[in-house]
């Protein structure tokens, strides 16, 4: 008798012991459908670009997820949503056209002794009139023909490092947008390479004001990046120019006989390799105050920022201060 209680429990152990295979269990999914006032806009999901244009329907997993919708010239909108199983749910999305007008940035290399930057000199102050609030241009000197010209002196650690950068071996050279190349002496090659640059999509909303008081310049930049299409934004850099809009005087600095110029770089803040991207919700500001000089009439001065791709140098957008 004790023998067959003995293997009775043994049974029963060996018997309760016995693995089951796993039960499968299936995730019954649900769908949503993406639907906008525009077609083809980008979907994103929690961040991720999900491969689909509006209109759209995704099936995912029970959850809640954001949606953000984006395309070039639109802002971008974004809203969350909770996926239920086998339900399906529709989303409509309302995308604002951006109004943002692209403004061109001609960076003019030019020297006071250099004969064909009268040229140069008189072409860009008429263009601009032509194009007044859609082009920002900004002289840089350099220390050719003449290492004595005043203003390359005045700022050539800002001036020798930009010139440097675009590898200018001549005077005049004109760059539009960082990397278009006009004939400096050819109107109608500037101009075309304005036209060529005002049609590209800007990507950036900035506004810029400053302030003049007590000796002391004050600059309030805020840029707001208003398209995600854009997505390398690792060597972007902001850069914010000083510029004196007229300068006259009352006898020629160089050889060239010129008296007037125009839009000539004075400082850079807070250096020539300027402040790196760094944004918050698409977001950047920036506050910064330099004392001026008292070489500087302060009436003509002036600020000028651009956003600057330092690797390829391309220039997506600019803005002048009121």
């Amino acid at each position: 008798m004790k023998h067959l209680v003995l293997i009775t429990l043994l049974l029963t152990f060996l018997t309760g012991c016995k693995t089951n295979p796993p039960v499968s269990v299936e995730v019954v999914k649900g769908k949503i459908e993406i639907t906008a006032n525009i077609q083809g806009a980008k979907i994103f999901v929690n961040g991720s670009d999900s491969g689909n244009l509006t209109p759209a329907t995704l099936e995912l997993t029970p959850g809640k997820y954001t949606f953000k919708l984006t395309k070039d010239g639109y802002s971008d909108v974004e809203k969350e949503y909770t996926i239920v199983g086998n339900q399906a749910i529709s989303a409509v999305f309302e995308l604002t056209e951006v109004s943002v007008s692209k403004i061109v940035l001609l960076e003019d290399f030019a020297n006071v002794s250099c004969d064909p930057c009268v040229i140069s000199n008189k072409i860009l102050h008429s263009l601009s009139e032509k194009y007044k609030n859609r082009i920002a241009i900004v002289k840089f000197p350099v220390n050719f023909p003449s290492p004595n010209d005043p203003f390359y002196l005045h700022a050539k650690d800002y001036a020798g490092k930009r010139s440097s950068y675009y590898k200018i071996f001549s005077a005049p050279t004109v760059i539009a947008d960082g990397t278009t190349r006009p004939i400096a002496t050819d109107s109608t090659s500037i101009i075309n390479a304005i036209e060529s640059n005002l049609a590209k999509i800007p990507y950036f909303n900035i506004s810029v004001t400053k302030t003049v008081a007590n000796s002391q310049l004050s600059v309030n930049v805020a840029l707001d990046k208003f398209s995600d299409a854009l997505e390398n934004l690792e060597n972007v850099i902001i850069h914010t120019v000083i510029i004196e809009k007229r300068i006259e005087f009352q006898s020629p600095p160089g050889s060239n006989g010129e008296k007037i110029f125009y839009d000539v770089m004075r400082k850079m803040l807070p250096d020539a390799d300027g402040t790196p991207l760094n944004l918050v919700n698409n977001k950047q500001t920036i506050s910064t105050s330099v004392a001026t000089d008292p070489l500087w009439n302060k009436d003509q001065l002036q600020v000028i920022v651009y956003v600057q791709n330092k690797i390829t140098k391309e220039i997506y957008q600019a803005a002048i201060s009121d």
